[in-house]
């Protein structure tokens, strides 16, 4: 709940609804390279709350 909610999006309908980046794309309304690039600045922001929140817990 922490990304913004078009990268939540992304994330959600790449791993959970098992969409291609493709199928994001038309689902969105969006270019696939623009889809591309959110999932991939999900991943980086999403791996940055995790592993501060495991620091946190050291």
């Amino acid at each position: 709940m922490q990304l913004p909610k078009d990268q939540r999006n992304v994330i959600y309908l790449y791993y959970y609804e098992s969409y291609t980046i493709k199928e994001i794309a038309q689902i969105l309304g969006k270019n696939s390279n623009t889809v591309s690039s959110s999932l991939q600045r999900a991943r980086k922001k999403l791996k940055a709350i995790l592993t501060e929140g495991a620091d946190e817990n050291d």
